[in-house]
């Protein structure tokens, strides 16, 4: 059963055969190369935080050349296997694109297969996988390659910001992540020299880096479309408990 999306034109929402299970998609046609399409497809994910993945290994075949038609599949968290905000959980929705050629064009379909009890809104995986579709089709349409429908041309968001907004966050993350690495190691350590609770000021801090690093993963999954609400104010909540947690540590040992 396919119907279209709420508020939009252009996207459609196609029931699957999965339980609690529907799909975001958008199809254009597009005067140029399937090639083409990936190379923007790509240079669009890696500005705005995507991270491209190959299929998983259940979905290639255990002899035998790999499907010619798996097109390409972006996820905003590079491993689904670990994300920073639990809410969503191990397993990412992905964003699929794949590109035909037919007749001198390209038939290009946006899809994002939407599990919901791991994507919980239908509204901000509509508007992911719109916000995506239009970013790809308005950076062809500005190097004059024709796309249809004519909508898809016009992108609801700024390139340049959010290729720096994606540079400094990820930039930051890591940071971040170096520094919740020295603390909980540094946490193991001196539990093991000190006994009892260690040296606590540690563990808060390594509390309160891991919030921090949550709130910027709700700042990527809002330029990716979802409003992520839920998980700001899971996220803001973790931050002040970590701000708490470490005064109350460096209080307790005097420090």
């Amino acid at each position: 059963m396919t119907e279209q999306a709420e508020g939009s034109g252009l996207v459609a929402i196609n029931r699957d055969s999965l339980p609690y299970g529907y799909a975001c998609e958008i199809v254009a046609e597009i005067l140029t190369t399937p090639d083409v399409v990936e190379a923007a497809c790509r240079s669009w994910a890696q500005d705005t935080g995507w991270h491209e993945r190959h299929r998983r290994q259940g979905d290639k075949p255990f002899f035998g050349p790999k499907p010619k038609d798996e097109g390409l599949v972006f996820g905003l968290y590079g491993y689904r296997w670990f994300t920073w905000t639990l809410f969503w959980t191990v397993a990412p929705p992905d964003l699929t694109v794949k590109a035909r050629a037919v007749d001198g064009k390209t038939d290009v379909t946006f899809r994002l297969v939407v599990l919901r009890w791991r994507y919980a809104s239908r509204t901000g995986a509509v508007r992911t996988c719109e916000r995506f579709a239009r970013g790809v089709c308005a950076d062809l349409a500005s190097r004059g390659i024709a796309v249809t429908p004519p909508k898809l041309a016009r992108s609801v968001q700024d390139r340049s910001h959010l290729k720096l907004v994606t540079k400094w966050r990820s930039r930051i993350q890591w940071a971040l992540a170096i520094i919740l690495a020295i603390c909980v190691v540094g946490w193991f350590v001196t539990l093991g020299i000190l006994g009892g609770p260690g040296f606590a000021p540690l563990a808060g801090a390594a509390w309160l880096v891991y919030a921090l690093i949550a709130d910027l993963d709700v700042v990527r999954e809002r330029q990716a479309g979802r409003p992520a609400w839920i998980n700001l104010v899971g996220s803001v909540f973790a931050t002040i408990v970590g701000v708490f947690l470490l005064y109350a540590s460096i209080v307790v040992m005097g420090v």
